[in-house]
């Protein structure tokens, strides 16, 4: 998650901290949302992933990985993914 993020803001010349917030619903530049082939955020495309296995009940675990903050560890979690990779900056 937290590298589709990191790849949305680089490809605007963004500079950010790893473990700065990235908005689920993605980043609004000149009153338009910032996308990679309809990819808002990271959080965005594991909900969509999420929503496709559901819809064809396949019996699967998602890992989310490079989680960068809580917030993006609670949005997630509200995702409905299995397992994620979570830094120990994160965790305490």
């Amino acid at each position: 998650a937290g590298r589709i993020d990191d790849f949305l803001r680089k490809k605007i010349g963004m500079t950010f901290e790893k473990e700065d917030y990235y908005p689920e619903e993605g980043l609004v530049i000149d009153e338009k949302v910032l996308n990679d082939d309809g990819i808002v955020s990271g959080v965005d495309l594991v909900a969509s992933i999420k929503e496709i296995l559901d819809n064809f009940n396949f019996d699967t675990e998602i890992i989310a990985a490079s989680v960068r903050n809580a917030r993006q560890v609670r949005e997630l979690a509200e995702v409905g993914v299995h397992i994620a990779t979570i830094p120990f900056s994160v965790i305490k």
